[in-house]
């Protein structure tokens, strides 16, 4: 037990005592009296509300709009939350609404400095709001939410996890985004390939394999620049991307059903070029392990990038 939760808390040593390197100051408590100071962030500016701290009192004893990233005005809201508190014995604790990452800087300026901070979601503004008779919108008003759910006691403390969990955090997002991404682009060339010529999925298995990531890349998908390659230069083609796994047989194969395929669908040339791009946009996959795999594809990028996909040659 001890051993497996080390991976989850590089800080656990002891099993009777779990707790014994936690360190409660600046954790918003249910002991203290606070002031909570609610936070609604936006990409230039963020709203700021401070309320009243004794319970049953929702008065708004201070409001201001302040930067997003301005580093003097964070400053001077630390102080000027200080002196807000002074009067009723609290202690400040800044509540953030978690939209997308634009309240990250400053809960991050926040937490090393030893101050409280809390978190809510946006799902529990928009819910608290919708309970009122009159459901206004304004970032004052979500801002005015947020400190009230932390009266109410539905936020949460916001942590910053310490080393190697935060970059472990950071690069298990990273793969995940990129391990999408992927995903739905091999999903959008087939649905492409399924539209300008089904029958090329025959002699492959996949559409991300060597072969037929060299015939999307070069727009070749498409049954009108197919044929107009000769049957030499397609057959060089296709053992090339290949390594000679694939040759004449397979080139007469295509330009067979690319003969006998159903009729072109409306922007042919735009469907293949943006089957193209997403072929060189997918060639180098950043979780690739093994050097063998990266210097192939990046082999592949180079001739995807070389001049070949232009949109004078499809359009």
């Amino acid at each position: 037990m001890p051993a497996f939760a080390k991976v989850f808390d590089p800080t656990f040593e002891d099993l009777e005592d779990p707790y014994r390197h936690y360190d409660a100051d600046g954790e918003p408590l249910e002991d203290r009296l606070y002031l909570p100071v609610g936070f609604d962030p936006g990409m230039k500016k963020t709203e700021v509300v401070a309320l009243h701290p004794y319970p049953g009192h929702d008065q708004i004893v201070w409001q201001r709009a302040i930067p997003t990233t301005g580093l003097t005005e964070a400053f001077w809201l630390v102080e000027e939350a200080q002196r807000l508190s002074e009067p009723f014995g609290a202690v400040p604790v800044f509540v953030f609404e978690a939209t997308s990452i634009y309240w990250r800087p400053l809960r991050d300026l926040f937490v090393p400095l030893g101050l409280p901070t809390a978190t809510v979601s946006a799902v529990q503004v928009k819910h608290l709001r919708g309970t009122q008779t009159r459901k206004k919108k304004s970032d004052a008003i979500d801002a005015l939410q947020v400190a009230k759910l932390f009266k109410n006691g539905a936020s949460h403390a916001s942590r910053i996890p310490p080393e190697p969990p935060a970059s472990l955090r950071e690069l298990g997002r990273a793969h995940l985004f990129f391990s999408e991404f992927l995903v739905a682009a091999q999903n959008r060339m087939i649905a492409q390939q399924f539209v300008l010529h089904p029958e090329s999925r025959t002699p492959f298995t996949r559409i991300n394999q060597r072969t037929p990531m060299a015939l999307v890349t070069q727009g070749l998908i498409a049954p009108r620049r197919l044929l107009a390659l000769s049957v030499e230069e397609l057959t060089q083609l296709l053992r090339q991307a290949s390594r000679g796994w694939h040759g004449v047989d397979v080139a007469l194969q295509l330009r067979q059903s690319a003969l006998t395929t159903l009729a072109m669908p409306p922007a042919e040339p735009a469907v293949s070029y943006s089957q193209a791009l997403l072929g060189a946009a997918t060639c180098i996959s950043p979780i690739r392990s093994s050097a063998r795999s990266s210097t192939a594809s990046a082999s592949c990028c180079s001739r995807c990038f070389s001049g070949t996909i232009s949109t004078r040659s499809h359009f």
